[in-house]
């Protein structure tokens, strides 16, 4: 985002060239095989959690909130997301430094018996995830996060700061800042 920024406020030809060289470079690139280690191992747990813990956290939800005070059930209730979140987040943590020990032939390897695994699960999670409450959809970006190696954020951020026109916005007008030109820093 911040490369997309200096390409839209400066008037730097030089600048601007370096920034969409840096940008066309990387918005369609693969991901490092410790990236698509990383982000496989994401979309799985996720998808697990989903379908094998989120059916039992709501059983427990709703007995507990069958005496919670008002304030719990009614205001602020848990969901089977506010409750996984955490420890999906820190396992992904202890993961990752597991990960950066391997080699890439090694993560390669681990990514050939990851992807089928993904794929087996495919069909129950998105039938799954159509019965989710809006409080267990907030993080659902993790179960396609580095799909096919890449990560839809790269050349998303080209489309939404309207670096580039996406097909099926041809009219929209390019992303200006707030600030002019001149009060840029």
């Amino acid at each position: 985002m911040a490369v997309c920024l200096i390409y839209l406020s400066t008037d730097d030809v030089g600048a601007m060239t370096e920034a969409k060289t840096f940008l066309d470079k990387y918005k369609d690139a693969d991901l490092p095989s410790l990236n698509q280690v990383e982000c496989a191992l994401l979309r799985i747990i996720r998808k697990t959690i989903v379908l094998r813990r989120y059916p039992k956290l709501r059983e427990e939800i709703a007995r507990a909130l069958e005496s919670a005070p008002e304030l719990i059930r009614f205001v602020s209730p848990p969901s089977a997301f506010t409750m996984t979140y955490t420890a999906e987040v820190e396992y992904h943590h202890r993961t990752f430094e597991m990960l950066k020990q391997l080699s890439d032939a090694e993560l390669e390897k681990l990514l050939e018996n990851l992807l089928p695994m993904e794929a087996a699960m495919e069909v129950e999670f998105r039938e799954a995830r159509k019965k989710l409450s809006d409080s267990e959809r907030q993080l659902l970006g993790l179960d396609i996060y580095g799909e096919g190696g890449r990560h839809y954020f790269f050349r998303n951020v080209l489309n939404n700061f309207r670096i580039e026109k996406r097909p099926d916005l041809p009219h929209a007008t390019p992303f200006t800042p707030a600030m002019p030109k001149a009060e840029r820093v």
